[in-house]
């Protein structure tokens, strides 16, 4: 897998999403999840169905979620096709990349930090 791959992804509970393959770090994939889930695993995603919603939706995606890459292959990705990625897919992994140089990005998967974006977001999902 490589930066811009699109995969279906399992997302729990049965069913599929679709993450896009931002950035590859040393040991952390970056990736971007989008809202719209399936009840089979695609092979083929529609441009139109790539969106993330908003936190009002019914379903929501995340503009940036830094993972473990062995977190990653547990969602046992698949590869659908390539794409570019675009310079503000990366806004998030920016921001992340900063917090990370202060000792405060976080990665999900890994031993919960005690502070930073990773720590509220977990805090606010409620997720081991």
């Amino acid at each position: 897998m490589e930066e811009g791959d699109l995969c279906s992804v399992r997302s729990g509970e049965g069913t599929y999403s679709v993450a896009k393959i931002l950035k590859l770090d040393e040991g952390v994939t970056h990736v971007r999840v989008y809202a719209k889930t399936y009840e089979e695993r695609p092979t083929e995603v529609p441009n139109e169905e790539l969106y993330l919603g908003t936190v009002f939706d019914d379903d929501f995606g995340l503009g940036h979620l830094p993972l473990d890459a062995g977190e990653f292959e547990h969602w046992e990705p698949q590869v659908i096709r390539h794409t570019e990625v675009e310079p503000e897919e990366l806004e998030g992994y920016e921001m992340w990349r900063d917090a990370e140089d202060e000792g405060a990005g976080g990665v999900w998967g890994r031993p919960e930090p005690r502070r930073g974006p990773m720590a509220k977001l977990k805090r606010l999902l409620k997720r081991d």
